[in-house]
């Protein structure tokens, strides 16, 4: 989730794929020198290559061998790259990034002493994207960019385009959302100007997510639009079910739930002419969140049903965790708090064992990397008892190879030590920002955040806000239903502040009962709204135990970043508990702003 990719959502992978683009990665889109009879026989075996990468893998690389051994009877660097740059793919697409990855890098190494920019840019995206797939996004991140550059210098707008999506999908990754949307953009305006509607149709899909995780779902759906109308002309039904799918998803962040049940049915139809789980999963999980929102909780249970038997059936560990999520918030909304703690406690272990199942993947890597490392003291073995062939070679050339050959895996194994230990760092850091409860941001996470914020603010001078939220009499609800109906309360109002914020908003579990809000970009008067909007969602949905409604109050603190009081975020929170704490005296249930404004 391959990685969290790419475990890629796995929708940009999808959409790489429907545009045509996944194609990028490998050797296809490496031009062929021209030569007499042995390029015409090269070119033959290479293409053959190419026709089985994706149906028989295996059979591939032997291809891609023999071209390679030809290459060295031939001394032809170029077609020495081709094979090498087809060898590390067919391993890539079997699972062994390790060894792909010394052998993408030894054709990089080759492709550096030639002067040909558009083989040497081709090599570097097999090379970027073989670190993509590991999960080393700075490296790939570096890798698309040299290859963007070159591209650019020969002004082949098709390949500077696929090379812009690569860079987009690497920002995606990343989290950078509006970096991802400007190399997306960029992408478009080349695939418009060669009238590419594949192209454009799958680069708006990515358009359109970036723009819903920005808050904006209204950009959001006129880019999904964009796409169902070319994939519908083009007659591509698998793009088109997906433009609905996040058509719906769009609905349903703006609260139309009718229209999004409508545009879920159509990708669920769809999906399961297609005979596609995955996305048939996908689909009947969206279309149950709608069914809650509208309260119509055995329309939902029946989608999760189905979801359910999906996923199990088809191994989707990924799918399987969110359907428990949603089972939880569906016997939430119905009061079954037992059986929504439940639920959720299924969720929860589904993700630890996602987890471990990437740390296994973890040791399996590590493994290889021994193997590899053998192969290396292998390899210096023999060139040590070939010292003396070697400084007899016909050709300088010949010994820069097997030396480039040396370093290169060097290169690959510290290159893939430095991956682990930052993808180990990162899955870690990961679960430490997380409340293991009610799955909001905890204390350090939030505190990160702010503090980030305080910085920005003090440069730019952008307000923001928080809201400090306390449950009422909390020990009395502890006590009269007990605990498991007081974990079970914090979960259903850690949901209600998750759906009633935006984007770029963030909650979090400050403590106990406590939760604190972070406002982006919003003042005081604005923080006062969000707050009554939160009320006013509690309200029209109140928590139950066992089909019985809880009389359950919360008061909120308000209020905005202060730049020549706030020296810390301890001063600004301590504000917020001020303006909690008159709350309380006050007789609760209510909302109190920070009496100082700015």
């Amino acid at each position: 989730m391959v990685h969290r990719l790419i475990r890629l959502t796995a929708w940009v992978a999808i959409i790489l794929v429907i545009a045509g683009l996944a194609g990028e990665v490998f050797a296809t889109e490496i031009l062929l020198p021209e030569k007499e009879l042995p390029a015409k026989e090269l070119n033959a075996l290479l293409q053959k290559a190419e026709s089985l990468e994706y149906s028989n893998p295996n059979e591939a690389k032997a291809l891609y061998q023999e071209v390679l051994a030809k290459a060295d009877e031939l001394a032809d660097i170029h077609f020495k790259i081709l094979g090498l740059n087809g060898i590390a793919s067919c391993m890539g697409r079997t699972g062994n990034n390790v060894e792909a990855l010394s052998i993408f890098q030894q054709a990089l190494d080759l492709a550096l002493n030639l002067e040909d920019d558009q083989l040497l840019s081709d090599v570097r995206i097999s090379l970027g994207a073989s670190y993509f797939d590991m999960g080393d996004y700075e490296q790939a991140l570096s890798n698309f960019q040299a290859s963007l550059k070159l591209r650019e210098k020969s002004g082949d707008k098709e390949r500077i385009a696929k090379s812009m999506t690569n860079i987009g999908n690497v920002y995606w990754m990343m989290d950078d959302y509006q970096r991802a949307i400007d190399a997306y953009k960029g992408a478009l305006a080349s695939f418009q100007s060669l009238d590419f509607e594949l192209g454009v149709a799958g680069i708006s899909i990515n358009l359109g997510e970036g723009e819903l995780k920005l808050g904006k779902p209204e950009l959001a759906l006129e880019k999904f639009r964009v796409a169902l109308r070319l994939f519908e002309r083009l007659k591509n039904p698998f793009g088109a079910a997906m433009a609905h799918e996040a058509i719906g998803r769009t609905y349903s962040q703006q609260g139309n739930y009718e229209s999004a049940v409508k545009e879920q049915v159509k990708a669920l139809e769809m999906r399961m002419t297609l005979e596609d789980k995955k996305g048939q999963t996908t689909s009947l999980i969206a279309l149950a969140r709608a069914f809650i929102s509208l309260h119509s909780h055995s329309k939902a249970e029946s989608a999760l049903n189905r979801a359910l038997k999906l996923a199990t059936d088809n191994k989707l560990l990924q799918e399987e965790q969110e359907i428990y999520l949603a089972f939880a918030n569906l016997y939430e909304s119905r009061g079954q708090s037992t059986r929504a703690l439940k639920s959720f406690q299924k969720h929860i272990a589904l993700r630890d064992k996602l987890y471990r199942g990437k740390t296994e993947q973890n040791v399996r890597e590590m493994q290889a990397r021994f193997q590899v490392r053998g192969k290396m003291e292998e390899l210096r073995f023999q060139t040590k008892l070939s010292g003396v062939q070697l400084l007899h070679a016909k050709s300088e050339r010949n010994l820069w190879i097997v030396l480039a050959l040396i370093t290169g895996m060097l290169g690959a194994v510290s290159l893939i030590l430095y991956r682990q230990k930052i993808h180990a760092n990162q899955e870690l850091d990961k679960l430490a920002r997380r409340d293991p409860l009610t799955g909001l941001s905890n204390r350090r996470d939030i505190t990160s955040v702010i503090e980030t914020e305080i910085m920005r603010a003090r440069r730019c001078g952008i307000p923001f806000s928080v809201l400090l939220l306390d449950v009422d009499h909390f020990k009395e609800i502890n006590d009269r239903f007990g605990h498991t109906v007081g974990d079970s309360l914090l979960i259903w109002l850690a949901h209600r502040i998750r759906e009633n914020l935006r984007q770029t908003d963030r909650g979090a579990r400050w403590g106990g009962e406590e939760f604190l809000i972070f406002l982006a970009d919003t003042n005081l008067t604005g923080a006062a709204q969000s707050a009554e909007r939160l009320q006013a969602a509690m309200a029209d949905s109140p928590y139950q135990s066992g089909g019985q409604p809880v009389n359950m109050t919360v008061t909120i603190g308000v209020a905005t970043f202060d730049r020549e009081r706030d020296l810390s975020l301890n001063d600004l929170v301590l504000r917020a508990d001020h303006a909690l704490y008159r709350g309380k005296e006050e007789g609760r249930n209510r909302i109190v702003m920070d009496q100082y404004k700015t």
